[in-house]
């Protein structure tokens, strides 16, 4: 199933949010140590793929078109906007989540989870080789780091769930179309 790794994320996501709701008060020290560790792997694992790249060059040119793309479609500001419609509906005084602070949530969270190679190869890989060691690997970072985001920063991590599948999940069976196309 090529959609395995994208689900797998998801629910990494949804049941870190979870955790993070339950145990919102983690001490400071523990989520720094967690978002140390998580960072050095994310490091690693980039370097890894930097090496294994043949063509930097591309990977480079790629970076730096996709930021200016990213820059001139304001995508940030879009999902802020989407953030604070998103609070606007799910305000709810008594737990604290104020429209400011789901949108602040969906907004960082959305954008950690899916902006980096780890998305775009990952489903990539599952796609076109039904590989999802990648995606899985994602995920379990983006469990962890959901804990960690939701325990601060709330609800609003746990709605970034969506986009994220939609995000990966396109990819995804873009790839197995485009696989299916060129065999052809």
């Amino acid at each position: 199933m090529a959609l395995f790794g994208t689900l797998f994320d998801g629910l990494c996501i949804i049941i870190g949010s979870l955790c993070g709701l339950t145990f919102s008060k983690i001490p400071m020290r523990y989520k720094d140590t967690m978002m140390k560790a998580i960072s050095l792997t994310v490091i690693v694992i980039g370097m890894q793929m930097a090496f294994a790249s043949e063509k930097i060059l591309i990977v480079l040119i790629s970076l730096l078109f996709g930021s200016l793309i990213g820059e001139y479609l304001q995508i940030e500001r879009a999902f802020h906007r989407f953030g604070e419609w998103i609070g606007s509906k799910i305000n709810r005084k008594d737990t604290g989540n104020t429209p400011n602070k789901i949108s602040e949530g969906f907004v960082t969270a959305t954008l950690i989870f899916g902006i980096g190679a780890m998305a775009i190869v990952g489903s990539l890989n599952s796609g076109l080789r039904l590989d999802h060691e990648v995606l899985l690997t994602k995920g379990i970072i983006d469990g962890f780091t959901a804990v960690i985001l939701t325990s601060t920063l709330g609800i609003g991590v746990l709605i970034s769930f969506v986009p994220i599948v939609l995000y990966e999940g396109t990819i995804t069976l873009l790839a197995t179309v485009i696989e299916r196309v060129v065999q052809k």
